[in-house]
């Protein structure tokens, strides 16, 4: 676990869930679905006019890819640093008690960890 990338995850998911579920209002001449989620219209294309366009994806080249990428995945944590490293920086967060990573306080872990992180 590192501290960037998971919170950066955390405030893009956040972000799309609230922008794809929030209904925008109702445009007579506009081409697009308006008057609804971009979820819901996603969901429901022939309601609103659409059309499915999803692509279909052989599953098994997806499977080989991943199998040609595990060797690099045993290596590194789910946010691409060393699991030494990830480890390192999980105790030192256990140490210093910090209970969630914020926006707003992100930078005030960074700085306290550190001294954690440099230590051999």
């Amino acid at each position: 676990m590192w501290l960037w990338p998971p919170l950066m995850q955390r405030e893009l998911d956040k972000f799309c869930d609230e922008a794809n579920n929030k209904r925008t209002r109702r445009q007579k001449k506009k081409l697009l679905p308006s008057g609804v989620s971009p979820n819901i219209a996603y969901t429901f294309p022939e309601r609103y006019g659409g059309v499915p366009c999803l692509q279909p994806v052989d599953i098994e080249i997806v499977k080989e890819m991943l199998r040609d990428m595990q060797a690099e995945m045993d290596y590194l944590t789910d946010w691409g640093v060393p699991k030494e490293f990830s480890d390192r920086a999980a105790h030192a967060l256990k140490i210093l008690r910090v209970k969630e990573i914020t926006l707003q306080n992100v930078w005030l872990v960074f700085a306290a960890l550190i001294p954690y992180l440099t230590r051999s």
